[in-house]
């Protein structure tokens, strides 16, 4: 993977972790309040604790780097739109990878040798709208705009840039269509998710952020 450096999209990745893959399509409250208690979201016979945090790394141990000892995980709301000034951040890390749990996401993503037209980077982060540079005819940045929809995951190479966002226009009638086809296909799958009702009520576009920690990284 790090010898391609191109970016990898995994899909359906997140719905085949056990106990987790329940949670998708869930609001982030619901998420969380589960993920603390560490019950199951669903009726079971399992009366241990369920350690999601632990679930969730050992899922992604494939992807661990040398020397790796642990993962940085984070669940989030989306709040940037298609209206929100696009300002990349530079990929800083060896091994980051995004899913999204609930919605869709969109990301936008440029190689490394397009830096110069992006700005000044302050701490990993563009000082400058891309949003009227995107838009040129001819095209003059090469990028490439990706959707994410729930339970696909995707890595972003070390040097390349990327802006995460969702499209506001279309959240409220895409995320409960897309959420209804991921529950009826893996219900054929014979995937225990959440009541259809708690789908329904979903408008915001919920991401995870997973941060592999190395001693390479240090070195």
């Amino acid at each position: 993977m790090l010898a391609q450096h191109l970016p990898i999209i995994y899909q359906r990745e997140i719905y085949a972790w056990k106990y987790f893959n329940k949670l998708v399509g869930l609001p982030l409250a619901k998420i969380q309040a589960t993920i603390a208690a560490g019950t199951p979201i669903t009726p079971t016979t399992i009366t241990a604790t369920i350690d999601y945090s632990e679930i969730i790394k050992q899922n992604l141990e494939p992807n661990n780097l040398p020397m790796s000892y642990d993962w940085s995980i984070d669940m989030r709301n989306i709040v940037l739109t298609e209206t929100s000034a696009i300002c990349f951040i530079k990929q800083s890390n060896y091994m980051q990878l995004f899913g999204c749990v609930s919605g869709e996401m969109r990301i936008i993503i440029s190689p490394p040798d397009q830096a110069p037209l992006l700005g000044t980077f302050i701490n990993n982060v563009s000082n400058f709208d891309a949003t009227k540079l995107l838009d040129k005819v001819p095209i003059e940045l090469q990028f490439v705009e990706i959707i994410l929809r729930c339970g696909n995951m995707i890595y972003i190479p070390y040097d390349w840039h990327y802006f995460i966002y969702k499209n506001s226009l279309t959240s409220s009638i895409d995320n409960s269509a897309n959420n209804k086809a991921n529950t009826a296909a893996n219900t054929a799958a014979n995937v225990e998710i959440a009541d259809i009702d708690d789908i329904d009520d979903i408008s915001d576009t919920i991401i995870i952020d997973c941060l592999n920690k190395s001693i390479l990284c240090s070195i």
